[in-house]
């Protein structure tokens, strides 16, 4: 574990296909004099039924064609409407996902935060999602079940103790305005997005990118820079 081996003040989850559009030196120095304990890109008010209901995910190697995945489709939807959505069934065919989802009793469901999983998280918010981890209990339990724990799990638990600063700013920004489930290319907007929402890095940057498009990027990082460098000599 990187706070075992490294003991750090902050560790940053990103990709291998993040890239920097802000000055990293700089960056950290603003993260010290704040004094947050996480950076959590909070996200809008997300589908209720991720808590509403008990969910398991399943997986297949193998899924049926087109065809037959539309009739699957419309069968999945006319199992929510005859159980009164007391079972839902979600199905991924491109990546063999499904997920089945069981409405909770009466009491169990609660309240949820989701967010993106690229985090800036303090020493001390590191410790008290391991602890709340450890503890186990109904939070834990309800949070495990959710259907997408790994964006549930960091910003309820944080945003729910209050031994822990939440700041509401991404760590890393990405573009979803085509629809798909995977973030757009990143282009020149993109970047210019990033920075204007506070971000340090941008994704996902193709690793043949262009040397046009990583000057691009490597640019915005020098902005920032010669920006925050102003606001600290008026001050």
């Amino acid at each position: 574990m990187a706070t075992e081996r490294f003991d750090p003040d902050h560790v940053v989850l990103v990709s291998g296909t993040d890239y920097p559009v802000r000055d990293l030196a700089a960056w950290e120095r603003e993260v010290a004099a704040q004094g947050d304990d996480a950076w959590v890109a909070m996200d809008e008010p997300a589908d209720p039924t991720i808590g509403s209901h008990s969910w398991r995910v399943l997986r297949s190697r193998t899924f049926p064609g087109s065809l037959a995945a539309a009739a699957i489709h419309r069968g999945v939807l006319a199992v929510g409407r005859l159980s009164g959505r007391r079972l839902l069934v979600l199905v991924n065919t491109d990546a063999g996902i499904w997920c089945v989802g069981r409405r909770r009793p009466a009491g169990e469901a609660r309240s949820f935060v989701k967010a993106s999983q690229w985090v800036t998280l303090s020493r001390n918010a590191i410790q008290v999602l391991l602890d709340t981890q450890a503890q186990g209990g109904p939070l834990v339990d309800f949070l495990s079940t959710t259907r997408i724990p790994d964006e549930i799990f960091v910003p309820t638990v944080l945003s729910d103790d209050p031994r822990v600063s939440v700041r509401s700013r991404p760590t890393t920004h990405a573009s979803f305005a085509s629809g798909l489930p995977s973030p757009d290319p990143v282009d020149a907007q993109v970047i210019a997005d990033a920075v204007a929402a506070g971000a340090v890095f941008v994704r996902k940057v193709d690793p043949d990118a262009s040397a046009e498009l990583i000057a691009t990027a490597d640019a915005a990082a020098r902005s920032t820079t010669s920006t925050q460098g102003e606001v600290d000599r008026q001050a």
